[in-house]
């Protein structure tokens, strides 16, 4: 019960980093500009705590450690590029939402399936890769922990914007 109970502190505390990154951004006059500093100053805490929740939800020996967490950090890079078109994507709708045309709807929302196909992708080719040296349940573990706190990351940014076409669009 402990670890579930120290889990679920775990998952509050990174979802206090998401409502506090909402917060910030929406009270201030550009999202665009204030979206990109505030998540490059909070990148170390939430990869830190994202590391710990890992180490702690997958309780790995210390020869599976060795083998998991090269792979981990290989799967975090090729990552980045497709997070950074995600955080483009939310910045330049929040930019454009009040004169959304009908080729940015289109635009945006293709990059925002970019994203969603390279992460399928990546998790598909990282599920073998991690398989290969854990157990399926550590492995399944993992990926469970990550689709939980994508959607809670993706949940707090995106609960507030606007729906496209409230401006009538093009």
């Amino acid at each position: 019960m402990l670890k579930l109970e120290f889990l679920i502190f775990k998952q509050n505390k990174m979802k206090k980093i998401g409502i506090s990154l909402i917060v910030l951004l929406f009270t201030t006059s550009s999202f665009a500009q204030n979206i990109g500093k505030y998540l490059e100053s909070q990148k170390h805490v939430m990869k830190k705590e994202k590391k710990e929740m890992v180490k702690d939800v997958l309780e790995l020996t210390e020869d599976q450690s060795k083998v998991f967490w090269p792979i981990y950090d290989e799967y975090m890079n090729e990552l980045k590029p497709f997070n950074n078109i995600l955080v483009n994507t939310i910045t330049e709708y929040m930019d454009k939402y009040e004169t959304m045309t009908n080729a940015d709807a289109d635009r945006l929302y293709k990059n925002y399936m970019v994203v969603d196909e390279s992460w399928l992708k990546l998790k598909k080719k990282y599920y073998k890769k991690m398989h290969k040296v854990l157990p399926a349940i550590k492995v399944v573990r993992y990926f469970q922990l990550e689709n939980r706190l994508r959607i809670m990351i993706l949940g707090d940014l995106t609960i507030d914007l606007p729906m496209v076409g409230d401006n009538d669009g093009e």
